[in-house]
This record gives structure tokens, C-alpha cells and sequence, in this order.
């Protein structure tokens, strides 16, 4: 059966309508199978099957976790335990389960789970039965048990018991008694109980022996003070240890008074006592200490009780007075107390001070700072008060006394300052307070210092460059002011430089400013002032500092004198040199529009250079009819000065320019039309437009930028010229455009058929070679329907996909790039009948009757005639033709045992259709079932090799074979003495 392996992961809803037309949802979900080819498919089924799929899965794996054979259980005596091994269940991966039952319990509990495949189970318990089993899981699902293993612990002697009590002592006896201890798996059959008199020479001797827990002694012939007592218990394995001793005395008195214990350590909450230890042979001491405070009015408490001399007393209270007293006790009962002894512990810290702060406003260079007591004392009044301040260093101390106030001096103005203050007592010094962090108030700031010129000067500023003031005053610097002057007395606004400080930068950068808007070579002063919240610092020394030299100013009044369509004079005054003598001046035009802007983008501007010496220049080479833009500049050493004002002028119109863009839009064989693009008309509007094509000249209007030649000659080839002409005259003409006129239309081919079948005809038709031809077209018509079946260069096609035993009508057309030609006449086909389909399942069987081969051949039921075609494998190149009518089967004879055949069949229909042939089928006739013996007679040892070889093949090929075999052998062997032939 296959592995199945339900694994849910896609749900898919299908909603199938039930007999009452509701729709009902049906859940499906996809899970993986694993088949039995090992390859995992996933397959779509109902919640129901994936239930069932899992019940497969789950109870596959159960028979996998099944342990048909039990564990094997060790006892191991030494740790009372039991070494538990077993076999593996047939799934790898799995979790084992040991479970233990007690004797005849119903329950079992498990002590191990692992992957191993033993363990140790320990805690066995001696004279009892184990049963042991163990089960397989894996999951959620476990495996049957397998069978249970019992194990009999064997029994011990007893285990150790416990020492015997007294329970009830008079005058004259005491009574001892014991608990039974465990006894292994083996009941104890007796005590025995023994005493040590104290003598110390004989050792323990036994006092009693029987199967009671009690034991009565009399106390009246014995003389001694002390005894020590032991038991033993007995089963049937042996007898157990002896248990620990039990002390007994006889006629003791009370502990003497002890001496008063001794303080040895103290704090602020606990004291550590100390005394004397009372010895006594005889019996077990205990002490009890007490402990009174005198403010409580309580008297002494009990405050321990034990056998030790010292005892640690806690939760006193700090800077208290205690009183304490021990006294010892026996067994006869308590002796007398001690003295008492006073003592008292330690002051605690004070509390932390509170409510440290500022006591008024804060000044300049001084704060007043306050405080209040802590909320404890730690026991002992406040002596001394600590306020520290941070420095450098740290903390340092700026105040010691008891006040509650302290005004701190010698501060610096606007500057954070962190205080904390702590109490001191008889107890130490008290944990300093949370920091408090106060500041002075700020001052104005310093001057700005060491002002002077950063970088080159430019022509029309200056950069600065000033340290920022020694002080700020406590606040940070908000910004810096820069001011200028040419004379000092009028000083002018220079620029706002924003403080780092103001920002919180740890920048080192020194604050820099650009004073613009200068004169080229011009003289200065400059001073630079800082501010902060305070206010405004003083003024920063004077610097003085000069402009570079500047560039030329722009020149003006410029005048212009038209020269003609392409030519104009111009005119300027000399602007300021600015310091440096003008060299030269640079012209720059360009065309506009009438708008005065640049006519375009693509049109760059034009530049010339013009000596220092002249303030007039003559522009050639310019357009006719067009306005222009001119700007001049001066330049010096310095470089150029700025342009002038743009000066506009226009010169003359002209004839109109070349027509350009003169491009073919069609032709055919009489007519090509084409089209140019406007010319600039240079001033003037066009009036109209000159068509030279071959000799011709034809005139057409100015808003014609299209037009058609008619009338021309098929396949010749035309020069084409434009020209554009205005009030001025003619313009140049356009570059020459080469156009030839289209071929005449192809005359129609001759169309034929080549072949026919009953759903395709071929045809072909002659290759037209007078004009090129781009392709050819094919149009059928059928039931007065045409539509085009073919359309390429070639010259012939198959028309397919047609109905059998139709008549078709076809014709054809020759395309150039003159356009479609006339169709050809039509040429009338028709498809053959439909043939017969070919014949399915054909088989053959071949049996052998008489030594004479038999053939039956076998094939699907059709409605038409067959022809089954053989020939023989070996023998034959040709095939046979057999013609059967309206059968499933045929029969033949005649076939050769031991030769092979081979056999096709194909369906003839009423028509004379034939069909395809089947799958040529190869068949052997079979031996028959006897074959011919032949006996070998010769006398000549070197014939009798061959002839045995012809013998073989007689055996193979049958009697008649053979026959012939053997004679071509007795022609072959001139000294062959004779042959006996025998069936």
C-alpha cells in the first residue's frame, strides 16, 4: 500500500447547486501524497478524505512505534537500581517511553523519555516486584507497549533505626522505646537492646532481646549515674547497624549561675554576646538569653534558646541602652540568671539635607544658598554642615558649619555653577544631596579683537576675519555687526554675522563676514561690535583695507548707421576706466524677433573685438530685413566690464532666400507630388513660387507648398527644381530633387492546377520578368464567396483545410509598386472523395497445422473493402496483394514453419480511395512440434564434422530443409561412402 502522506496546505472552495437550486459550499483541501513510485503529487480532496487520509497515515505510523518484544532488565545491587535495554521500534526518528508498575498496582508511572535505547531506573526498593514495559512515540501518536518485563528485587537485612526515647521515668524505672526501622522486604523477627553502665572497659552488653518496641529498666540496684543505650534490629537476611547512642544519668541537679555575658561587636542595630559554657558529663546544656529595654517598660524577654554561647541580636534601634542576662538549663530544669549586663548601640548617619537652592537673586559674580535639616538625625544631633562646588578638579569644599544659609563669592558673570551639600553627627557624615545646578547672571560681552582682512580683496568686497571677545559676559554671543566707512563719519551697515555660541557649536573657527556692494579701489574702515541678551560690547579697533582695481564701466549712447541689407556702422562713448586704462572693446549681436527677443534658440550670438583707440566699428555679413540686438564692453587689465544697454536696430530686405526641404510625398506612372518648406523672405513677402521639372516651368501661388506634376511619362525620371520670388526678385533655386515615375500595371498570369486531393489543390502560375513584381495574389471563391488564400512571390501554393469532393474556383493577380493588375481568368477544380480512415488494432497470430504455417489477422470493423499486402522477410523484396470485403478477420495458409513474414493492411473505400497503411507488422511461423531424425552413416573421419553441421540445421528448419541441406553435402564430399535417412 502506498506511503500516504497528508500534509493540508491550500483550502479550495467549490460551491456545487443542490435539487432545491441553492449553491452549497464544499471545502477542498491540497495535500501532498506520496505514491507507490516514491514521487509526492498534489491532490485535491474533500475534508472527509483527508480525515480518512490521516487515520491511514496515523495507524501506519502506530505499526511502525509497535515493540513486539519485551526490554531486558539488570539489577544493580550496589545503587538499589535496575539497567534497562531494548530493541528499536522501525521508524527512525522517535521518542521512547519506560514505564514502571509496583508489585500488583494498577498504575504505572514513567521514569525515563529519551531517544536512547536504555536507562538506568533507580529507587528500587528491596523484597518487592517490577514490572518494566516500554512504548514508542513520535508526536502526538504512541505505539503499543511492548510486553512487560518483571523483575524481584531480592530482600536486606534491616535498615539503621533510630536511637530509643525515654518515654515515662519515676523513682524506681524508666521506660524506653523504639520505632520500627525499614525492614528491606524481610519482616524483622526481633530487637535486641543494648547499654554501656559506664565503665567504659566492657563496652555495650545486651539488655534486651524480643519482638517488642518497648522496653521497662529499674532503676533501683543501680549505682551508676550515667548510661548509654543502642539498638540493633534482626530479619531473616541479618541483623542491621547499630543505631545512634542514647545518654541517660541518673540523680543530677541544676546549672550554677553563670557569669554575665560579654559584649563582643555592636552597630547601629544589632549586638553579638558571648559566655561562658557550663560542663556536665552527665547530661545535654541548653542557655536562654534575655533581653530588656528599659524605655519599653516591658521587663526581660527570651530572646534565645539553644545550646550555643553566643547569639547575634538584631533589629535594635540606633543610640538605645539594652540590658542582657543568661542563665543554663538541664535536664533537672533551669539554674539561676547571671548579672545583667548593659550596653548600647551605635548613632546611624544623619538623613541627606533637603531643599537645597537659591535664597534671593542671583548676582553677578555671588549666590546665596539655603538649605534645611534632614528629616533624620541618625540618632545624635546635627554638628556640622558640608556645601561643595565643582571645579576642575572635582568637588571642592566651600563651606563647613552649622549654619543653614552661605552666601558663595567670587564667581564668574552668567556662569553655571553645581553645589551638593551632606550633614555631619556623632553617627559620620551623611550621603551628599542631588546635585543643584545654579547660575550668575550674565554681563555684557567684550569687544571683538584682532580684526583684519581674510583672503584677497575683490574688487566689490572684503572679507573679515576677528576672535571672538575675551568674555562673553555669561551668555552666549548672539551675533556680530559689521560696519564700513570711506571717511569715518558716515558709517554704513556692513553685514549680521550669526555666533556660533549661539547655537551651542564647540567650533574653533574664528567668525568671518564679506562686506559687498564696494567701489573697486576704493579705501575703507571697518569695525566690528558682538551682543548677547545683555546688550551690545563696545566697538573693535578701526580697520582700514582697499578695493582691487575694478573692470571698465558699461559704455553708452550708442548710435547706428544702416549701410545696407547686410552691413550697418556703429558709434559709443568711453565709459569710467575704474583705475586701469580700456584696451579694447567686445561687441556682441544677435537677430530678434519683433518682440525684441532672440529670433531663436539655435541662432547663437556674434562677437567682435574692437581697439581701445576707436569708438566706432562698421558690422558686415548680416541678414537682410532682419532687427538685431547689439551690446558693447570695455576691458582693461582687469578683464571686461559689464555690457551695455542692449541697442536694437534692422537692415534692409533682399530677394528671398533658398527654398530648402524639397521632398518627394508620392508618385505614380503620370503624376509626383512634392513639397518644400517656406523660405525666409528676407524682408519681402513672397508672391509666389517657380517649378522647373525636365524643360517644363510652371508658376504656382505663394501659399502653395505643395503641389502635383500631372501628365507625366510612365518610368522616366524627372529633375526637380523651386525657387521663391518677391517685390526684390527671384531667389537662388533649391537643390535639385531626382524623382522616376512609377511602371505600368502587370498584365495578369496564367493560372494552373497541379494537383488535387480530397482537402488541398496545388497550384502554379508563370513568373511575370517584364517589371519587377513585389508579390502575387491568390482569391478563392466558393458558393459566390471570395476571399484572398495566399499573397507572396512565389509561384506556386497549396491551398489546405478544404472540403472533400467540392468544386473550387480560383484566380490570380500580379502586384508591382504601381499597384494590383487585373485577375486572371478563373481556374475550375474540384477535391477528391474523402478516403477511408486507416484500420485500427490490426494483428496478426500464426499457428502451424500439417507442418503448414497458418495465419489469422485481425483488425477494427469499418464499411469498406481491404487489401492486406505480405511478403516474405527472407525470401521476397515484393508485396503480395490479398483483397477481402466487409469483414473483421482472415485466414490463410500456405506459410513456411521457421520463416519470417511481414504484413500491412490498408482500406479501400467505394470510390477506389485508398487509405494509409497500417504499422507494418514482422511475424514468424513457429516449428512444429516433432522433427524429423536424421541418422548419420560414414567412414571417412574428415566428412563427419560437415555433415554433423547439416544434421543441426536439418533439426532446426525442418525435414524438407534438410533434404536439401544433405544433398548439396553429398555433391560437395567426392569420398562421401552413403547416408541413411530415417523419420
Amino acid at each position: 500500500m502506498a506511503d500516504q502522506r497528508a500534509d493540508p496546505r491550500i483550502q479550495v472552495n467549490v460551491r456545487i447547486k443542490g435539487p432545491d437550486g441553492r449553491d452549497k459550499p464544499i471545502k477542498f483541501e491540497r495535500v501532498k501524497v506520496q505514491g507507490p513510485d516514491g514521487r509526492v503529487h498534489d491532490v485535491l480532496v474533500s475534508p472527509k478524505k483527508v480525515k480518512e487520509l490521516k487515520e491511514i497515515r496515523n495507524t501506519q505510523i502506530k505499526d511502525k512505534l509497535k515493540l513486539s518484544t519485551p526490554p531486558q532488565v539488570e539489577y544493580m545491587t550496589e545503587g538499589r537500581c535496575a539497567k534497562v535495554k531494548w530493541s528499536p521500534c522501525d521508524l527512525e526518528q522517535c521518542t521512547y517511553n519506560v514505564f514502571v508498575k509496583v508489585g500488583g498496582s494498577k498504575e504505572s508511572k514513567c521514569k525515563y523519555k529519551g531517544e536512547e535505547m536504555q536507562c538506568t531506573v533507580d529507587g528500587l526498593h528491596p523484597g518487592k516486584s517490577y514490572t518494566f514495559s516500554v512504548s514508542a512515540s513520535s508526536g502526538e501518536l504512541t505505539g503499543d507497549a511492548s510486553p512487560a518485563c518483571t523483575l524481584e528485587v531480592p530482600t536486606e537485612r534491616p535498615g539503621r533505626p533510630r536511637p530509643p526515647l525515654r518515654t515515662t521515668q519515676s523513682k524506681s524505672a524508666v521506660t524506653l522505646k523504639w520505632s520500627a526501622p525499614d525492614n528491606n522486604g524481610s519482616p524483622i523477627s526481633e530487637y535486641i537492646l543494648e547499654w554501656d553502665q559506664g565503665s567504659h572497659e566492657n563496652g555495650f552488653k545486651e539488655l534486651y532481646r524480643g519482638n517488642e518496641d518497648h522496653y521497662k529498666l529499674s532503676l533501683k540496684d543501680l549505682k551508676e549515674l550515667k548510661f548509654t543505650f543502642r539498638l540493633i534490629a534482626i530479619n531473616s537476611v541479618g541483623s542491621s547497624e547499630p543505631s545512634e547512642s542514647f545518654v541517660f544519668t541518673v540523680g543530677m541537679t541544676t546549672p550554677s549561675k553563670l557569669a554575665a555575658p560579654i559584649i563582643v561587636k555592636k552597630d547601629m542595630t544589632s549586638m553579638e554576646l558571648r559566655w561562658e559554657a557550663v560542663e556536665s558529663h552527665d547530661s545535654q546544656v541548653t542557655y536562654k538569653l534575655e533581653m530588656e529595654q528599659p524605655d519599653e517598660g516591658y521587663g526581660f524577654r527570651t530572646v534565645y534558646q539553644g545550646d550555643g554561647c553566643q547569639w547575634q541580636q538584631d533589629g535594635l534601634c540606633r543610640n538605645t541602652t539594652y540590658f542582657f542576662r543568661v542563665c543554663a538549663i538541664n535536664e533537672k530544669g533551669p539554674g539561676p540568671f547571671s548579672d545583667a549586663i548593659s550596653d548600647s548601640t551605635l548613632p546611624d548617619k544623619p538623613g541627606v539635607p533637603t531643599n537645597l537652592g537659591q535664597g534671593c537673586a542671583a548676582r553677578q559674580r555671588s549666590l546665596m544658598l539655603t538649605w534645611n535639616p534632614p528629616l533624620d538625625d541618625g540618632g545624635s544631633p546635627i554638628t556640622n554642615y558640608i556645601l561643595q562646588r565643582t571645579c576642575e578638579d572635582g568637588y571642592k569644599d566651600v563651606y563647613t558649619g552649622p549654619e543653614l544659609q552661605y552666601t558663595c563669592e567670587g564667581l564668574s558673570p552668567g556662569t553655571a555653577y553645581t553645589f551638593r551639600i551632606a550633614a555631619s553627627s556623632a553617627g559620620g557624615i551623611s550621603p551628599y544631596s542631588t546635585e543643584e545646578m545654579l547660575k550668575t547672571k550674565a554681563d555684557k560681552p567684550g569687544a571683538p579683537c584682532s580684526v583684519v582682512v581674510w583672503k584677497k580683496p575683490h574688487q566689490r568686497d572684503i572679507t573679515l576675519k576677528w576672535d571672538p571677545p575675551s568674555s562673553n559676559g555669561g551668555s552666549p554671543v548672539i551675533h556680530y555687526t559689521v560696519e564700513y566707512s570711506r571717511n569715518e563719519e558716515e558709517w554704513l551697515a556692513g553685514g549680521v554675522v550669526p555666533s556660533d555660541d549661539a547655537f551651542g557649536s564647540t567650533s574653533a573657527a574664528p567668525p568671518t563676514c564679506t562686506v559687498a556692494n564696494l567701489i573697486p579701489g576704493q579705501r575703507y574702515s571697518f569695525r566690528v561690535c558682538c551682543q548677547n541678551k545683555e546688550g551690545v560690547s563696545p566697538w573693535s579697533s578701526t580697520l582700514e583695507a582697499c578695493t582691487a582695481e575694478g573692470v571698465p564701466g558699461a559704455p553708452y549712447s550708442i548710435s547706428c548707421s544702416v549701410k545696407g541689407p547686410t552691413s550697418a556702422k556703429l558709434c559709443w562713448k568711453i565709459p569710467e576706466s575704474f583705475g586701469s586704462e580700456i584696451r579694447s572693446y567686445v561687441l556682441r549681436w544677435c537677430r530678434t524677433d519683433s518682440l525684441g527677443q532672440p529670433a531663436s534658440k539655435e541662432i547663437s550670438s556674434e562677437s567682435c573685438r574692437v581697439s581701445s583707440t576707436d569708438c566706432a566699428t562698421t558690422l558686415s555679413g548680416l541678414l537682410p530685413a532682419c532687427p538685431y540686438q547689439l551690446s558693447v564692453q570695455a576691458g582693461n587689465a582687469v578683464g571686461l566690464g559689464e555690457g551695455s544697454e542692449r541697442f536694437s536696430f534692422s537692415t534692409s530686405a533682399s530677394s528671398p532666400a533658398q527654398v530648402q526641404g524639397l521632398t518627394l510625398l508620392s508618385k505614380s506612372a503620370n503624376e509626383i507630388a512634392v513639397r518644400w518648406k517656406e523660405p525666409c523672405d528676407n524682408g519681402s513677402s513672397i508672391s509666389n513660387y517657380q517649378i522647373e521639372y525636365g524643360k517644363a516651368t510652371i508658376s504656382v501661388p505663394s501659399s502653395t507648398l505643395e503641389y502635383t506634376l500631372t501628365n507625366l511619362d510612365a518610368g522616366t525620371t524627372y529633375r526637380i527644381r523651386v525657387q521663391a520670388k518677391n517685390d526684390v526678385g527671384y531667389g537662388p533655386v533649391s537643390a535639385p530633387l531626382s524623382c522616376k515615375t512609377a511602371p505600368p500595371l502587370p498584365a495578369p498570369p496564367t493560372l494552373s492546377v497541379i494537383s488535387a486531393t480530397h482537402n488541398s489543390i496545388k497550384l502554379t502560375w508563370e513568373k511575370i520578368k517584364k517589371t519587377p513584381i513585389v508579390s502575387y495574389k491568390i482569391q478563392m471563391i466558393l458558393n459566390n464567396r471570395s476571399s484572398t488564400v495566399y499573397s507572396g512571390n512565389a509561384n506556386t501554393f497549396k491551398v489546405s483545410k478544404l472540403l472533400p469532393n467540392k468544386e473550387y474556383t480560383f484566380k490570380v493577380c500580379a502586384v508591382n509598386e504601381t499597384g494590383a493588375g487585373d485577375w486572371s481568368d478563373d481556374c475550375i477544380c474540384s477535391t477528391s472523395p474523402q478516403p477511408p480512415p486507416t484500420p485500427q488494432d490490426f494483428q496478426v497470430s500464426c499457428k502451424v497445422e500439417n507442418d503448414v504455417g497458418v495465419a489469422t489477422f485481425t483488425w477494427k470493423s469499418y464499411e469498406s473493402d481491404f487489401e492486406i499486402q505480405e511478403k516474405s522477410s527472407e525470401t521476397e523484396t515484393d508485396f503480395k496483394k490479398i483483397s477481402v470485403s466487409h469483414v473483421t478477420s482472415y485466414t490463410r495458409s500456405g506459410y513456411s514453419p521457421g520463416e519470417e513474414y511481414e504484413v500491412r493492411l490498408r482500406a479501400i473505400s467505394s470510390s477506389n480511395c485508398y487509405s494509409n497503411f497500417t504499422q507494418l507488422l514482422k511475424f514468424q511461423v513457429p516449428l512444429p512440434s516433432h522433427t524429423p531424425e536424421v541418422t548419420m552413416v560414414t567412414s571417412d573421419p574428415e566428412v563427419e564434422p560437415q555433415i554433423k553441421v547439416y544434421l543441426d540445421k536439418l533439426k532446426q528448419h525442418g525435414f524438407a530443409i534438410a533434404f536439401t541441406v544433405m544433398s548439396i553435402a553429398v555433391l560437395l564430399s567426392a569420398f562421401l561412402l552413403g547416408m541413411y535417412l530415417e523419420f
